[in-house]
């Protein structure tokens, strides 16, 4: 017994027609990212490789006095840290976009529920892949943090990125 199922849809799908060379970009938690011709850039563990520092110059500040001259200059330590960590992930997104708009004139790239990966088990990974920096904007998630950048650069090279 064999049952056909038809599905329609009133969705419009926009025409898009792309000019000079498109690649199509895909954010991962293995790879930060992989191209469509096959070449992928490795994801940087900022945070991770850096962990071991932050617990220690956190467990250094735990141990002093509130609001003493020491726990604030501890405090200002573990928060260099962490701007440590923000600069250089911004630092690697941007030169990630730039690299890209110089590769193609189009780029398509997945959109993704960012705010659904930054939940459950996987969150930490989520957040230490760096598909995106500090969210920028209140409300924005880490992977879309890295479009926003991605999309200032491609306006800047006179280039397109469309979400997929």
């Amino acid at each position: 017994m064999e049952q056909l199922i038809t599905i329609e849809s009133d969705v419009s799908v926009p025409k898009f027609s792309p000019h000079g060379r498109a690649i199509g970009i895909d954010l991962g938690l293995e790879r930060f990212l992989t191209a469509d011709d096959g070449s992928s850039v490795e994801r940087p563990k900022f945070l991770k490789s850096l962990k071991g520092k932050l617990r220690l110059l956190q467990m250094r500040a735990a141990r002093k006095h509130k609001r003493s001259n020491n726990w604030e200059k501890a405090q200002v330590t573990v928060a260099k840290l962490h701007h440590h960590v923000a600069s250089t992930r911004k630092d690697f997104h941007l030169k990630t976009a730039h690299s890209l708009c110089d590769q193609a004139q189009t780029i398509f790239a997945e959109d993704l529920n960012a705010a659904g990966l930054n939940r459950g088990m996987l969150r930490l990974n989520c957040v230490d892949a760096s598909n995106g920096c500090v969210p920028l904007v209140v409300g924005v998630g880490v992977l879309e943090t890295w479009m926003l950048l991605s999309e200032s650069k491609s306006q800047w090279h006179q280039s397109d990125l469309s979400r997929v």
